[in-house]
């Protein structure tokens, strides 16, 4: 297979496995009787804000966040590094699976509660994608430099 086919191969693996796994939480929380994960407290809740608790109605939501998936989109097309690219898809992806339960839910389901903030799993994925691209903006993407002795 060709380089650029199996790249896009990959990309859809992680895309499909991000919303997978994030769907399958909010789902599982049915099954499994967990209370929490360490100091998180395992607790649903459904809300039709958008980041960091800035109100907006679902319909306002799903349009701020195919804007948003559409623009990423474009990055993702132009983006040829792998450490930026890896961080765009994971950022793609858990606004996917958002966009997903806003469609479905009529609003995105939170399940982990830290202090007083609910979270997803789509939530962590988009922090860890913004986490990756600051890190490759800095270089670390960068191939180490042998030092000369």
């Amino acid at each position: 297979m060709p380089g650029s086919l199996r790249k896009v191969g990959y990309d859809w693996l992680l895309f499909c496995g991000v919303i997978i796994l994030d769907q399958a939480s909010k789902y599982g929380e049915l099954f499994f009787k967990i209370d929490k994960i360490g100091f998180v407290k395992i607790q649903a809740s459904s809300n039709s804000w958008l980041a960091f608790s800035l109100k907006a109605s679902n319909t306002a939501g799903i349009l701020f966040s195919t804007t948003w998936l559409l623009l990423a989109l474009c990055l993702l097309y132009r983006c040829r590094s792998g450490l930026r690219r890896l961080g765009i898809l994971l950022m793609i992806a858990g606004g996917a699976t958002n966009l997903l339960d806003r469609v479905i839910r009529g609003g995105v389901k939170d399940i982990f509660l830290l202090g007083s903030s609910f979270f997803n799993l789509a939530d962590i994925v988009i922090l860890a994608g913004g986490v990756i691209i600051l890190l490759s903006l800095f270089g670390w993407n960068q191939p180490l430099q042998k030092s000369s002795s």
